[in-house]
């Protein structure tokens, strides 16, 4: 998980304005990319009880 300030970089000590949150793409348990996911403070309430629910079923 990145924390991304108004100009979506990483950068400490400036406000937080999104979050992107990383996984990898696979396949036969290989690494073949990433997936990057971008979400924004203004989003973030709604995204995250679905990316819980997400999470809970993938168990």
């Amino acid at each position: 998980m990145l924390y991304l300030d108004k100009h979506g970089r990483s950068t400490q000590g400036t406000p937080v304005r999104a979050f992107c949150f990383v996984s990898t793409k696979e396949k036969d348990r290989k690494v073949e990319g990433l997936h990057f996911l971008r979400v924004g403070m203004k989003n973030y309430r709604a995204f995250l009880p679905l990316w819980a629910k997400w999470l809970q079923d993938e168990r």
